[in-house]
């Protein structure tokens, strides 16, 4: 059984797995929760206690009721092999694998076999942590447990019962979904120690040659062990009459000094620069500074050991081979009696598992469990997994026997018995007679499995807060807006391993990207075809039948990943993750734009981006830069679409126009529509707070359907101009300032409207003079609705990125050579053509990052564009190369709703900003050194809450040294405090006036008003006291926030925010309205911690 074909069973797990979320009930976020089918693997599996090691266990294998389950050393039968069956709701009944009519029952309190058509013979499972379960009996508070904390052979054979969840939360009802083999892959070229399985040999010492003439455990000599390919040495020290000697039981028939031993050690590796070789020792010894100065008096051993104490291995983890060899230490030494610290000597135990030492006298003692009961094989600290020594020699060693038990039956056991036993390869397999047999060829065989666990195929998810979920969301208040919807799927919680697809088609593990696509970690090589390659799969294979409790995985190794063009991210619900965002230990990704990728055009005076320069085609079908906005970056999520127009354009264009085209079936003017006058005011489509849009009659109803995204844009006019006060006519512009991505909740074929999921929230002219107003140039600019093809559901997480600005072409010649230091609190542009962003979300909705950071981007480390419900939380972002002209430098959200930013912290960037229309948007709990900047373009009801921003001195406009200026070119006087609001007067020359309702509570704002100086609270917004709090509504009426009234001081709108931070708006009509207080920590959660 345990050598079945996995093909077959992943076909059955992935239909198993479609009814079990078809069955599935909505998870409590924050509590731990009824798992969407048993996550880890459908089945069958073994069911293995967290705490023990020890699998449960139908006993004999006998099939009738009321036999006993317990708990037993795994030995791959299939009483220990369970499938899993979908119930009722959220639960499951554990079929037997030796006859499916019988399950996991209850008699009582303790666990018995049961007919599955019986009571009591379903369970839920509740995820408590990364991979281990709690399995509960429905309706209760009673989890399966085992009946002791030890595992190991003595304490086998107890009956489970059930027990409380206190009981079971500190270990004992814990359990491991295991599979019931390890899985075949490509092995990584440069393997960590932990990822690479040696031959090793039981009594090294015990040969002919080094003079042991009985009871050999080894024909050869160490020396031509290591000579033969041994790399592990498992050495018994004895003391006898002031000598340390290895001996084998007695030191009467044999000895040899350990210091003979060791010589030849080093020899080897001094010979050998590329071999790692690990000593155990079964140490007697008494005097151990006699026995710490045996290896300190061997030449050149202490200059090659490596000490995982000292190379902090517990935190950082285990070093790859490549590591061990550039630093020469290739010897680790483990002794079973503790450390020996002068010597480089550690402990076995906080560095290894060991299975129990004996196949028995017959070689029939399959079982794999731990020689040592406290300690299973699948113990693991939180970063580091210890290694694993897999034992396969029987109590007495027989050179007949060796044969039957090496070789195959080597492999046989790895793979199908310890390996899932200890839920881990061996790193060790230590045998007698190592000659004998093709022990070397089944080493090699062993090196290409791995046990396919959750924490390690599919990297180490980032937990999202329960905090921020609908669960603790307050909902909408009377007078506020409605936030309760922001962020991911409205609410939902970010998705785990738990929502990651079952089928290994659509995982793309570290070693699939080297095997498959050539994409490996610090080998200089450019990896941005590979990567390209990897996601094109994705979408082809598994975007079809993707969901969001179906997300495909690529896993990026550890190391440095090298990038030099744009990544297209556009397969649906995929997740990208890699091993951590620290940049020395996880995963990092060095973008070095190429030629094709950085900006050919730039303005004449050298200073930013020109995008109408940078062109492609011909009239009429000729596209500009700025169908890419807001530029290139590292990923970018948006699809690349071509709209039928521009197909042969895109055929034509060369390589760094082709962008320029992709996702054109977005733009408005190729796929809009255009709208026409309601009955009641033929004026308007429709006006604020309406959901149904009616049509122009040569508008192709047919191409909206319900549940898809639509955009609406509202064309701009002349009296929306000078609702914002914006009086500078020739700024005017023909566009859709107020737009919004909605769902289409139905569409009337007959009447020809789409009705939307929600209320608009601005007014929607037919044109841009159906208002009563005069063109804005020469003619009438419509309104447009248009169906989207969005991306969703792609998340970033765990890994960190950099873009490279050292030695790159510069565009006028010669090369830049850029560090951090000269870009920090410097507010212009030191490399224009470079300003390419990091993570780019266009035409994107469901989709997040999370766990990631940024250290000095081109210019925006994270942007938004069209896009709805996303979610950034926990990311660290840090610096940028341009943060002048052209608006560069930004934690930018521009045209993006219902989206949530939590718990991020930024540094040396300009600003964090909402812009173009932005809407409903929480930024909840950040920490940041830079404004919370109201940007222009009627950006509206978003609410900034708990947030925490100290603004230094330095940060502002005038702190620059080359190609200075913001997004309007114009070098600002003064200095940046933590609010920035856009003034229609100023802000029209790239935009207009910030919108309504935009909401500060209870944040602490703080600034530096001179260099060194202290940082003074800026009131009255920015310092939270007791009792209840002001609301603080920017951009809205006394009597109606919902009402936009522009900031005023003394009666006349401000002209610009820059001078003005420091007036009061909160006396009269000016602007911020605070005549709401909130006695509660949040206008945004139930619970604050």
């Amino acid at each position: 059984m345990h050598k079945r074909d996995r093909r077959f069973l992943r076909l059955v797990c992935v239909a198993m797995g479609a009814l079990m979320i078809a069955l599935s009930v909505t998870a409590v976020p924050g509590e731990a929760r009824a798992a969407v089918g048993p996550p880890n693997r459908l089945g069958p599996v073994q069911l293995q206690n967290v705490m023990n090691g020890l699998a449960i266990d139908a006993e004999g294998e006998h099939m009738a009721e009321g036999q006993k389950i317990l708990q037993y050393t795994y030995g791959a039968r299939r009483g220990q092999q369970w499938w899993f069956e979908a119930a009722s709701g959220s639960s499951y009944r554990l079929k037997s694998n030796v006859n499916g009519a019988y399950c996991i029952g209850l008699n009582g309190t303790l666990a018995v076999l049961k007919k599955c058509e019986a009571e009591e013979t379903t369970w839920e499972f509740d995820e408590v942590a990364a991979d281990q379960y709690l399995v509960k009996a429905p309706g209760s508070e009673r989890y399966l447990i085992a009946p002791t904390e030890l595992g190991g052979s003595s304490n086998r054979g107890g009956q489970l019962t059930l027990g409380t969840r206190e009981e079971a939360h500190k270990g004992r009802g814990r359990w491991y979904l295991t599979d019931l083999r390890l899985e075949a892959f490509m092995p990584p070229q440069d393997p960590r120690l932990d990822q690479v399985t040696f031959l090793t040999t039981h009594n090294a010492f015990n040969n002919p040659k080094d003079g042991f003439p009985l009871a050999v455990n080894q024909s050869n000599s160490m020396a031509q062990q290591l000579s033969d390919g041994v790399r592990g040495l498992m050495l018994d020290i004895h003391e006898r009459d002031g000598a340390v000697l290895m001996c084998h039981g007695t030191c009467e028939i044999g000895s040899k000094p350990l210091k003979d031993g060791l010589r030849d050690v080093v020899a080897f590796l001094e010979t050998n620069k590329n071999a790692v070789v690990t000593i155990f020792m079964e140490d007697y010894a008494k005097d151990r500074e006699k026995l710490a100065q045996q290896f300190v008096d061997v030449p050149g051993l202490l200059d090659l050991v490596f000490n995982p104490a000292a190379q902090e291995v517990m935190s950082k983890g285990w070093p790859r081979l490549s590591e061990m060899r550039a630093k020469n230490k290739r010897l680790l030494i483990f002794s079973d009696h503790g450390d020996l610290t002068r010597a480089g000597v550690v402990g076995s135990r906080p560095w290894t598992v060991e299975n129990y030492w004996s196949l028995g006298h017959d070689g029939r003692n399959w079982d794999c469990y731990s020689r040592w009961d406290g300690t299973p094989l699948t113990h693991r600290e939180p970063s580091f997994s210890p290694l694993f020594v897999m034992n396969q020699f029987r109590s007495i060693p027989e050179s007949l026997n060796a044969p039957f038990d090496n070789g195959d039956k080597l492999v046989d056991r790895a793979v199908n018995f310890c390996g899932p036993a200890a839920r881990k390869m061996p790193n060790y397999v230590s045998i007698d007679f190592y000659e004998l047999g093709d022990n070397l060829r089944a080493v090699d065989t062993i090196n290409r499995y791995r046990y396919v666990e959750r924490a390690e195929t599919l990297a180490p998810s980032v937990p999202s807060s329960a905090l921020l979920t609908s669960e603790n969301r307050r909902g909408a208040l009377p007078g506020l807006p409605d936030w309760s919807g922001a962020g991911y799927r409205g609410g939902g919680p970010l998705p785990g391993n738990q929502q990651i697809s079952a089928d290994a088609a659509c995982r793309v593990t570290p070693e699939e990207l080297d095997r498959a696509y050539g994409v490996r970690p610090n080998d200089s090589a450019d990896d941005s075809a590979g990567l390209q390659r990897a996601i094109d799969d994705i979408r082809a294979d598994c975007s079809g039948t993707a969901g969001f409790d179906r997300n495909s995985l690529i896993s990026l190794p550890a190391g440095r990943i090298d990038i030099s063009k744009q990544i297209s991210v556009d397969a649906s619900h995929l997740v990208i993750r890699g091993q951590g965002s620290d940049p020395a230990g996880g995963t990092r990704i060095v973008f070095r734009p190429d030629a094709d990728t950085r900006y050919d055009t730039l303005t004449a005076d050298g200073s930013r981006w020109d995008q109408d320069t940078m062109t492609a085609g011909t009239a009429p079908d000729q596209a500009k830069g700025g169908w890419v906005w807001p530029g290139r970056g590292l990923f970018r999520v948006q699809t690349r679409e071509v709209a039928p127009r521009y197909a042969d354009d895109w055929k034509a264009a060369p390589a760094n126009r082709k962008d320029l085209y992709e996702g054109s079936v977005n733009q408005h003017w190729a796929s809009g529509m255009k709208l026409r006058g309601s009955t009641a005011d033929p004026g308007y489509a429709a006006k604020e707070g309406g959901r149904v849009v009616p049509l122009d009659p040569k508008a192709s109803i047919a191409l909206f359907q319900p549940g898809q995204h639509v955009w609406v844009g509202a064309a701009n006019s002349r009296k929306f101009y000078e609702l914002q006060t914006a009086t500078a006519t020739d700024r005017y512009e023909n566009l859709h300032m107020r737009q919004q991505v909605f769902r289409v909740a139905s569409v009337d074929t007959a009447q020809r409207t789409v009705t939307l999921d929600k209320p608009l929230e601005f007014d929607l002219p037919v044109d841009s003079t159906s208002d009563g107003s005069a063109p804005i140039g020469d003619s009438a600019y419509p309104s447009k609705v248009m169906p989207l093809k969005m991306v969703v559901g792609v998340g970033f997480e765990n890994f960190s990125f950099t873009q490279d600005m050292t030695g790159v072409p510069a565009a006028g010649g010669g090369t830049h050579h850029l560090n951090p230091a000269q870009a920090k609190n410097n507010y212009g542009n030191l490399a224009p053509e470079y300003a390419l962003h990091g993570l780019v979300f266009k035409w994107a909705a469901d989709s997040w990052a999370r766990g990631v950071r940024a250290d000095m981007t081109g210019s925006h480390p994270i942007v938004t564009e069209v896009a709805k419900n996303l979610q950034f939380e926990g990311n660290h972002l840090d610096g940028a190369w341009n943060k002048g002209k052209g608006g560069n430098g930004y934690f930018r959200g521009s045209r993006v709703w219902d989206s949530l930013y939590a718990q991020n912290t930024t540094r040396n960037l300009r600003h964090f900003t909402f812009q173009w229309s932005a809407s409903n948007n929480v930024v909840y709990g950040n920490d940041f050194d830079s404004d919370l900047n109201l940007h222009g373009g009627w950006e509206r009801r978003n609410l900034f809450e708990n947030n925490t921003v100290r603004v230094p001195y330095e940060h502002r406009s005038g702190h620059c040294t080359a190609r200075c200026g913001g997004e309007g070119g114009d070098t600002e006087s003064g200095t940046w405090y933590p609010i920035w609001w856009a003034a229609g007067e100023k802000a029209v020359k790239w935009a207009g006036a910030s919108g309504p309702q935009n909401v500060f509570h209870r944040n602490v704002l703080a600034k530096q008003l001179t260099p060194g100086g202290p940082y003074v609270d800026y009131l009255p917004y920015g310092k939270p006291g007791t009792g209840p709090q002001p609301v603080y509504q920017f951009g809205s009426g006394a009597a109606d926030p919902g009402t936009f009234r522009h900031l005023t001081r003394g009666g006349k709108p401000i002209a610009d925010w820059n001078g003005h931070e420091l007036a009061d708006y909160l006396t009269g009509d000016a602007g911020v309205n605070a005549s709401r207080t909130e006695a509660g920590p949040s206008l945004f959660l139930k619970s604050v911690p």
